[in-house]
This record gives C-alpha cells, structure tokens and sequence, in this order.
C-alpha cells in the first residue's frame, strides 16, 4: 500500500516533469521512507498518549533514531513488521527502565550499558542494505558520525544521571534505546536479506 502510494507520487512527479523517469525507482524509495517512517511516529505518538507516556516515547525515538540514521541496522522485509520490532523495542525499554528505578546501582548498570553500546557501534558500524548499499567512502563518513553519535549520547545521559536525578526514568529510557540500536548492527541480528524493504 505504501509502496503504491509512493510509486504514483513518483509517476505524478514525472508527469509534472519535476524528475526524470530514470530517477522514479530512487525517488518512489525515498518517498517510501518517508511515508513509513511518519506513519511509524505517529502510531508511536498516539500510543504513547494512550498509554501516558509520551514523554518517554519521544525521549526512546530521538535517541534511538538520531543513532540509527548514523550507524543503520537490521531492517524489517514489511512496514508493518518494521512498526511492529519499533514498538516493542520502545516499550519494553520503557519497562526495563521502571525496574531499574528500584534497583540502587542502576547507574553502575546504565554506565556498563553505554560503553557496551559503544563499542558495538565503534566495531561494527555502520550497517547497509540491499536497498541502500554504501560505497567505501560513505562507510568511513558513517563510521565517524555513528562514533561521534553514540559518544556524545552516552555522555548527555551520563550527565543527565549525575546533574538531573529526577529525570531517572527519562536517561534510562534514552540509555536503553540507544543499547537497543547498537544490537542491531550485530551482525547475528543483521542478516543481509536477499530482499529488504524498509524500516
């Protein structure tokens, strides 16, 4: 459905004359993303409203995505499985962030976290795709960016913890999110499909 939304977008677009028909399969992808990702934050959104945590939602998209634009990872065959692994992944963050609220040593543990996160990311980012195959050049830039990224998250949430204990579940939050993008640049997790679509 997406796809077919897209690929008109595209048609339309080269009807209009705007862009080149060689250019469609780039565009209709690229207008694809887009479509998913809104629909997959504004699902996000109105759960987080229902649920009443939007606070926290929001904290787990900005930190998890801001690292997954930088260093990739496994992608989903189907929008729908895509929105699906986005959503438990926030959820469950936001759980494991409720239980460590009653544990003391949840610093030590949020700080062991981080620098796990690191270096998975440092060794093994960034990730292509079928859809999106990187050149040798754009994996040096990716790999920069996905260090600088990560370093400057864990450092915000370390700061976070030590200068604004009461926003506790928040920096947990973000701290599980971004430990949750670093596991799916492993390569065990991110098997390269024959077909990937998006997420």
């Amino acid at each position: 459905m997406i796809y077919e939304f897209s690929n008109k977008i595209s048609s339309k677009l080269i009807g209009k004359k705007i862009i080149k028909e060689d250019d469609k399969e780039v565009y209709t992808y690229g207008f694809e993303i887009i479509i998913s990702s809104l629909l997959i934050l504004i699902g996000m959104v109105i759960l987080g409203i229902i649920f009443r945590c939007l606070l926290k939602v929001i904290v787990f998209i900005l930190f998890f995505c801001s690292l997954r634009v930088q260093a990739g990872g496994y992608h989903a065959k189907s929008h729908w499985k895509c929105f699906i692994y986005f959503l438990l992944s926030c959820f469950l963050a936001i759980l494991i962030s409720h239980l460590l609220l009653d544990f003391d040593k949840n610093l030590i543990i949020i700080i062991l976290v981080l620098i796990e996160s690191c270096i998975i990311i440092i060794t093994y980012a960034p990730v292509d795709t079928v859809n999106k195959p990187l050149g040798s050049s754009e994996k040096v830039a990716y790999k920069k960016k996905s260090m600088i990224t990560v370093i400057v998250q864990s450092i915000i949430i370390i700061a976070m913890s030590i200068f604004l204990n009461s926003l506790e579940s928040y920096y947990m939050v973000a701290a599980i999110a971004v430990f949750m993008e670093s596991l799916t640049v492993l390569p065990i997790i991110n098997k390269k499909e024959s077909e990937v679509k998006i997420c």
